[in-house]
C-alpha cells in the first residue's frame, strides 16, 4: 500500500479468485547469475520456499476478464 494509489474493489470478485492458480517455489533471480557472470543453472537457487502467484498466469486471467488489453 505505501507505493500504490487510487484503490478502489476489484469488479471481478470470486469468477476472478477461482482461477487464481497458487504455487510454492524456490527464488532463483536472473541477478544472482549476473553478478557471478555465470549462465543461469539453478545452482544459485534459494533454500527458502515461498507461496505466491505466477505473474504470467495473472496477466493472462486481467486479459481473460477484460482487465487489460
Amino acid at each position: 500500500m505505501r507505493d500504490k494509489t487510487d484503490f478502489k474493489d476489484d469488479v471481478y470478485g470470486l469468477d476472478f479468485i477461482k482461477k487464481l492458480r497458487p504455487v510454492t517455489y524456490n527464488r532463483d533471480e536472473r541477478s544472482y547469475y549476473e553478478e557471478k557472470g555465470i549462465k543461469k543453472d539453478g545452482s544459485l537457487k534459494d533454500d527458502k520456499r515461498e507461496i505466491g502467484f505466477l505473474a504470467q498466469d495473472v496477466v493472462a486471467l486481467e486479459k481473460e476478464f477484460g482487465a487489460i488489453a
